[in-house]
């Protein structure tokens, strides 16, 4: 069985303040109902194959878990996380090869940002 290259990456739109739109989508979090609840199967079927829990409070933990964890990787800079310039947007990348598993830490972290509902929670700036 040999390895494949796995990357994820989130882009960043020119001019994207990300210190707010970390605290924008927080917020939006905050403000999640229990008939929201259906926008989460994609990001619970990447997290786990799927079954979203039972509580609104459940995923608002996860969901707030996944904003501050890739808001961290990309601000603080994660020695697992680089960065490319394309038209003045910046896509920041994490992946290596993988035998099974995951690669990197980020690469899961992106993986799952990417799978939120983001316009739902806020995101304009990224995607």
């Amino acid at each position: 069985m040999g390895a494949d290259l796995i990357i994820s990456y989130v882009v960043v739109y020119k001019g994207t303040n990300l210190k707010q739109q970390k605290k924008n989508m927080l917020e939006a979090v905050k403000k999640l109902k229990t008939k929201d609840m259906k926008k989460f199967e994609n990001y619970y079927e990447t997290k786990c194959g799927g079954g979203i829990p039972n509580s609104i409070e459940d995923i608002k933990k996860d969901i707030i878990e996944t904003i501050n964890e890739t808001f961290n990787a990309i601000i603080d800079g994660y020695r697992d996380v680089t960065w490319i310039k394309h038209k003045d947007d910046t896509i920041y990348i994490s992946g290596g090869m993988s035998w099974g598993d995951t690669p990197t830490e980020s690469c899961d972290r992106f993986n799952l940002f990417c799978n939120l509902p983001l316009k739902d929670l806020g995101c304009k700036g990224m995607m």
